[in-house]
This record gives structure tokens, sequence and C-alpha cells, in this order.
């Protein structure tokens, strides 16, 4: 809708009757939400009130939830969802089923932008089985699509596609060009996040092309910010940026500034990549200033933590804190905890350098307590996840046996029969998942830990600064303690109260003492240790053999438990220009599948590498004396998600090798093996540098 049929619609509201003014105040909150959602609040309040003073029972309903709507725009989840709750509830009582299925629907989106994803997925089937019963063959397709992020959205990537094949199978037969590029978009996004990235390449550009032919603006500029997304996960800033350039005109143009508040912030992401700061921090203001005229309050904290971050890059603490504050009480306000946890572990840096220990200590304790109330919240999601998947499926086993009753009895018996059957197979199979995920749990908060070593790497000399002065702290605070222990017991005055609290305060500050003393210890081990974010490292020099010999070491905590004999031919001054990163990610998996997968029942075992080079390519044999792998799993060994040993694997670890050999690397990779006698990997690796490299150079 333009802007004279705003102004027309503006103009009709003087003349028109309640009844119409309810309907215009309507229309004009639906056309105000994506610029300005306060002003979408304020028309759907004044429809909402008129409404009601009218008995408009719909405009009442049709008000709620545009209201509802633009809460969501501004990040008031709360709110939109009490009130989507009241428009869901005046269509129940009016019996209208697709209005009914509208509200579910956009209930279940609420629950999705808080990452409630059972509730969301609850309330989105709800809204499927009405849609699919009236025959609402657009709304079916919206609903399978959001079916598809939810699974996207926990790592369900094969039901994800299964729902989004699904949609566009529906909106290919009902011609909705719009709605097949957006699921292009929603199936690239996927093959995004497996890192395969020329997949996502494709989807998108298919997707642009769509959106260009129908001349959809939006969807170009969305398009042209989601490429340019995929070519910084290439690693590639210099392309990512003009990409986000030009989605930002296009946002610019149509006026859309949920648009221009990404495409800035993306811009400015890409600036950090290219170390400059300056621009950087330039940009990142630019799409506060825009999120603060439309309210979205979580742009707003997020923002102004990545700003604050900036700033301590700058070493302007001042500037630095002051954002950051500002960001963590918005983001208290509004209760989102991963931007809370961000804000208290730059708070503890910041406090740090400025030699403030006290202030460090204090939130680091509570950046260590969010953090871990965070990782338990996501279990206890995936297990409230499967546990109500149960119940849908349950429930719906119910309601085709109730359908049936009226079939001859014999019939009914045996499908009864076979529905129970199948529910307590999916009892048993839920019971084992779950117990598989508690057994799992401490080693998520483990690899979670871990994980985080790495980007410690680069800046190991500034960062143990922290445990020392936490330490420093805590020991100063242990003395204290002692001293007036000490008093107290010189006095004869010490009660049990007095001495239980002592050694607990003597514990915990022990506890905490040895913990920042070893992560000391830690910090300086992985100095020379391999970073597990290297994969997206810019291409360096660097001797092959050298790099192994660090990998091995770093694994070496694998191996315990294991007799494992490693050898290694390699020149000693074969040098490469490469991604060592690369290199790290292809031995580092190798190794780890040798161990967990081919050593799962020996106590002890052989791996052997191989180095050949001709100057023009890099010959690369992997192999271990394991238990090898059969004939007819061969095949499947490099699609993302197979794996023999479910309860250890992921499924992604060979996965991962192929795509950084045959998209970053631009070689090749094959697996020969005999069953309980050896496995080998045969790398082909040209030298001149992987084709995906040479593509963008030639952009």
């Amino acid at each position: 809708m333009g802007r004279e049929d705003i102004k027309k619609l503006a103009e009709e509201l003087e003349s028109a009757d309640n009844r119409r003014k309810v309907e215009i105040l309507n229309e004009l909150s639906v056309v105000s939400a994506e610029d300005s959602p306060e002003k979408a609040i304020q028309y759907g309040e004044r429809a909402l009130k008129l409404a009601r003073k009218i008995g408009d029972r719909k405009g009442e309903a049709n008000s709620l939830s545009n209201i509802s709507k633009a809460y969501i725009k501004t990040g008031a989840y709360e709110k939109a969802l009490e009130y989507q709750n009241k428009s869901l509830e005046i269509w129940e009582e009016v019996d209208n089923q697709s209005k009914i299925a509208n509200s579910l629907h956009n209930i279940g989106v609420i629950y999705y932008f808080i990452s409630n994803y059972p509730d969301a997925l609850k309330y989105f089937k709800r809204a499927f089985f009405i849609r699919d019963k009236i025959g609402d063959t657009k709304g079916l397709s919206q609903t399978l699509n959001n079916l598809g992020i939810i699974c996207r959205n926990t790592s369900k990537y094969e039901d994800a596609l299964k729902y989004y094949g699904k949609s566009l199978e529906i909106k290919e037969k009902t011609d909705d060009a719009r709605g097949i590029a957006d699921t292009l978009t929603n199936i690239s996004i996927i093959y995004k996040e497996i890192n395969n990235f020329d997949k996502a390449l494709q989807y998108q550009e298919e997707a642009l092309s769509i959106f260009e032919d129908i001349g959809d603006k939006y969807g170009i500029a969305l398009s042209l910010n989601n490429i340019g997304i995929i070519h910084k996960r290439y690693d590639n800033p210099d392309t990512s940026l003009e990409y986000f350039r030009s989605a930002l005109k296009i946002f610019e143009e149509l006026k859309n500034k949920s648009g221009m508040v990404d495409a800035l912030n993306n811009i400015a992401t890409s600036y950090q990549k290219l170390n400059n700061p300056v621009k950087a921090l330039e940009y990142y203001k630019k799409s506060l200033g825009i999120s603060e005229e439309i309210a979205n309050q979580r742009k707003i904290a997020l923002l102004s933590i990545n700003i604050g971050n900036i700033y301590g890059e700058l070493d302007d603490y001042e500037s630095a804190l002051k954002y950051i504050e500002r960001g963590k009480e918005l983001a208290q306000k509004i209760g989102l905890k991963t931007i809370i946890q961000s804000s208290y572990e730059m708070l503890t840096e910041l406090y740090s350098a400025k030699q403030d220990f006290e202030k460090a200590l204090e939130y680091h304790r509570l950046y260590t307590k969010i953090k871990d109330e965070i990782l338990n919240e996501e279990t206890s999601k995936q297990l409230t996840e499967m546990q109500v998947r149960y119940e849908t499926e349950r429930k719906e086993r119910e309601a085709e046996i109730y359908r049936l009753k009226n079939v001859e009895l014999a019939e009914s018996n045996r499908k009864l029969t076979e529905a129970n059957e199948k529910i307590e197979r999916q009892k048993t199979e839920l019971e084992r998942t779950l117990d598989e995920l508690r057994r799992t749990q401490k080693q998520l908060v483990e690899s979670e830990k871990m994980a985080s070593l790495g980007s410690l790497v680069a800046g190991v000399a500034h960062e143990i600064n922290t445990p020392v002065g936490i330490g420093i702290t805590a020991a100063s605070s242990l003395m204290e303690d002692i001293k007036n222990f000490t008093e107290l017991y010189n006095r004869d005055e010490i009660t049990t109260s007095d001495f239980e609290e002592f050694v607990q305060s003597a514990y915990e500050t022990a506890k905490l003492l040895l913990s920042n003393l070893q992560r000391t210890g830690n910090l300086i081990q992985s100095f020379k240790q391999i970073s597990v974010d290297q994969f997206t490292e810019q291409r360096r020099e660097f001797k092959l053999k050298s790099y192994i010999d660090d990998i091995i070491v770093s694994l070496k905590p694998k191996f315990a438990g294991k007799d494992i004999e490693l050898t290694i031919d390699c020149d000693e001054e074969l040098t490469l220009n490469s991604y060592p990163g690369a290199f790290a990610q292809i031995f580092t998996n190798l190794i780890i599948n040798s161990i967990i997968h081919g050593f799962r029942d020996r106590d002890s075992g052989e791996i052997s590498i191989s180095v050949k080079s001709d100057g023009e390519k890099l010959s690369v044999s992997y192999s271990d004396n394991g238990v090898g792998i059969s004939a007819e799993n061969i095949p499947k060994i490099f699609d993302p998600f197979f794996t023999t040993n479910k309860q250890i694997g992921t499924g992604l670890g060979l996965n991962i090798v192929y795509n950084i050999i045959t998209q970053k690397l631009g070689g090749s990779i094959e697996c020969k093996s005999q069953p309980k006698k050896e496995t080998k990997f045969d790398i082909i690796i040209p030298l001149s540098g992987g084709k995906n490299e040479q593509e963008r150079q030639k952009r």
C-alpha cells in the first residue's frame, strides 16, 4: 500500500461510520507495523477501543491480533502473546476456524521468537490440522514452512527439508512465485548451517532470480543480504560487503527500517572482519539509531553490546562500559539471556583491563552462572520437545481410532492394536533418547568449555590477566577470613556456625582459586595448540609436518586408555601456502574418527599418515588398522548425519572433512576399507589454491 492509499484511508476515516472506522484503523495498523510499530500499536488501540464500544467482535479480534504483531516488531513478546491469546478467545467464541488457525499460527511465531520451540511446534501443528481440514492451501504451506524453521533451529535438518519440500510442492501447484522463493531461501539457510556453502549459494541465487522476475524489491534485498552472509562464511569480507551495501540501498529505497538495521549491522561486522573498528563503529551506531526509531528493544540491546565491544578494542573503556551497561540492563528487562551472558563476559574483561579485580570477579561469577543456566535450559528444551512430540503423536493416534469407531469391529480392533503397539515402541524409543540426553548433558557442558578455549589462543597474554586477578582477589579474601577466624579462636569465641561458615567459605574460595590457577595453566599450555576456529583464518605459509605434530599433541587426551601407535611420513621442510586451520580440521576429524569408531572395541591400534608433494598437488594417505567399514556403508560415510555409532558420533565429522577438502581446498577424497583389517583415505589437494578461492578471485 502506497503513501497515497494511506492518505486516502486517513481522509475517509473522518467521515466513515463507526464500523468502517474500526476497519480503517486496523488497515492503518497493518501498513504501519513494518516501519513504525509504535504507530501501529496506537492505531490498533484506537480500533480496539471503538470496536468494544460498538460491540464489533470481529473488529475487536482483528485489532488485538494487529497490536500483537506490532509488539513482535518491538521485541515485547509477552505483550504480543497476551494480545494474540485474547484474539484467539474471540475467534473460538464465534467459531471462525480460519481465524482460529491464524491466531494459533501467530502464537507459534511468538514462541519461536522467544526460542520456546516445543510450544511453537505445538501451536503450529494445531494450526496445520485446522488449515488441512478447511482446505486452506496457502495457510497450510505457510505453516509447513514454519514447522521447517522450528526443525532447522533444533538441528533436525532432515525433518526441516521434508517440511520445506511439502511447502514447495503446494506453492508450485498454486504458482506462488514469491512463496517458492521464500522456501528456497529457507533451504539455502539449512545448507549454510551445515557448512555446504556451494548448495546454500545455489538455492539463494535461485531465489534471487525469482524475486527479480516478479519485481519483489524486498525479496531482492533479503536475498542480497543472505548471499552476503554466505560469502562472509566463505571468509570473503570484501565480497560480502558489496552484497550488504546493495541490500542496504534497496531497504533505504523501500524505507524498510528493519531491513536497514540488519544490513547496517552486517556491514559493521564485515568491517570488523577487515580489522577496521572505526568504520565498524560508524555502521553499528547507524544501525542503533534506526533500531531506536522503531523501538526494537532486542536490536538496541544487541547493538549496544557490539558498540561497547568495539570501544573496548579501541581502549576507550569508559565508553565501552557505558554501552555494555546499557545493553545489559535492556537485555535483563526483556529477558534476553544470551545477550546478558555476552555483557557479563565483556564486563569481566573490561574491569580486568582497568585493574578492578573485585568487579571482574563479580561479573565472572555472574557469567559462569548464566552460562550454565542457558546450557541447562537448552537441554531441558530438547527433553520437553521429545515429550511434546510423543504426546502429540499419541493424541493423533487416539483421534484416528475415534474416527474409525463405526468401522467393522474386527478391523477397528486390529488397527487399535497396531496403533497401541506403535505408541509403545515410540514410548520405549523416547525413554531411551531421554536417558541418552541425560548421559550426554555433562559431556555437553565440558564440550562447550573446550570449544571456548579456541578463542583464547590469539590473546592469551591479555586473557591471562583475568584469572590471575581473580586468583589474587580470592587469595586476599581467604587471608582475611583466616585472620578473622584466628582472632575468634584466640578469644575462644568460635561457635559451631562460625566454624561451618569458615569451612564452607574456605572451601568455596579454595575451589575458585584452584579453578583460576588451573585456567591460567591451561592458557599457557594452549598457546601452542591449534585453535578450534582456525577454519576461518587467512591463508599463510606453514610447515605441514610440524603443524601435524602440533595437532597430535593437542589430541593426546583423546588417546587416554588406548595404546595408539601413530607414524608420520612427511618431509620436515614441506612448506604450504594454504589454510592451516583447514588441515587442522581434516586431521583432527580423521584421528578422532579412528579413535571413536575404528578402535571403539580395542585398546590398541596403528594410525599411519603419509604426505607426498610433486609441486602441483599434495597427496595424503591416511589409514588405521581398526574395525574397518562395510562395503554397503562406504558410499554413505560422507553424508551429513550418517554414523554407525549414534551414541557417540554426530555423523558430521567426515562430512566436514569432505566439504573442506572439496570446497575450500578444491581437492578430492576417496575411502577404501577392508572390514576388520584397515580403513584408508586417499586425499588429493591442488597446491595452486582451492576452487572456491579461485572462483572468488575471478568475481
